[in-house]
């Protein structure tokens, strides 16, 4: 199985308040942020502009029954609440 987007990057814990973890499509590369903190989104920025994250999903055409993968140190995690 390939993950739906990519990979979630933290930040070191010496830069908390200065930088944000970035998700990755692993498709096409692009980087996508997120200005709101939780577990729900309308809106995030996709290389430096501002998406509808749902609109941008069915664009790239994302398979959303995949698992969303995080790299915690090297080690990938599904992360994905799929029963």
């Amino acid at each position: 199985m390939k993950p739906i987007i990519g990979w979630i990057a933290g930040s070191h814990l010496d830069d908390l308040g200065k930088v944000s973890p970035k998700v990755f499509n692993g498709r096409t590369g692009n980087s996508i942020d997120f200005e709101e903190e939780g577990f729900s989104v309308r809106d995030c920025i996709v290389n430096g502009k501002k998406r509808n994250l749902a609109k941008y999903v069915a664009e790239v055409k994302v398979d959303t029954r995949l698992p969303l993968v995080a790299d915690y140190n090297g080690t990938k995690v599904n992360v994905a609440s799929n029963p």
